[in-house]
């Protein structure tokens, strides 16, 4: 499809720049086929991390979804640090589809590509969490939706573009 383009956020504080896009919302069908929308707020400059399992998205469109998704936040890590997890035999026992929409483009990641293993009684981190969780201070869009895209990036004129991939292209990806 045609890419979507996106230019890079302010980097003046770092002096690098920051290849970033903007989504529009997270939407969540379940395994009944409810579906729901969670807008993520307008001018919310999404870093790219191809290094980063976590998707971190606006603290208010988390807790909607975590509410209809039954994941509660836990301290772990520290009194200061909240989490969104879950038992990780839910991966095995649900079945939901978590969409990015960006204009009029939509990457969907299934549900059970969403859990990182995490340390104490079959516990996993969600793969969306908040961005106050880790102190972000921007939103992070992570591998599972990454792998996803077409990016192009023109380091030169500081544009990055984003176009789904074919149909098949995601397929075979990692397997």
């Amino acid at each position: 499809g045609p890419l979507q383009a996106f230019s890079f956020a302010d980097h003046s504080i770092t002096n690098n720049p920051l290849v970033t896009v903007e989504a529009d919302s997270i939407q969540l069908t379940t395994n009944t086929n409810k579906n729901s929308t969670y807008p993520i707020p307008s001018s919310t400059p999404m870093m790219l991390r191809t290094e980063e399992l976590i998707t971190y998205l606006p603290n208010s469109t988390v807790q909607s979804l975590y509410t209809d998704l039954n994941i509660t936040m836990d301290g772990v890590i520290s009194s200061s640090r909240f989490y969104g997890v879950l038992p990780c035999a839910r991966q095995e026992t649900e079945s939901h589809t978590i969409s990015l929409a960006i204009g009029n483009m939509t990457f969907s990641v299934s549900w059970d590509e969403l859990f990182v293993p995490w340390t104490r009684d079959g516990l996993c981190k969600f793969g969306i969490q908040a961005q106050d969780s880790d102190y972000k201070t921007r939103a992070e869009l992570g591998v599972p939706f990454l792998r996803r895209m077409y990016v192009a990036v023109d380091y030169n004129n500081q544009f990055v573009g984003v176009a789904t991939l074919k149909d098949d292209d995601d397929q075979n990806e990692g397997k």
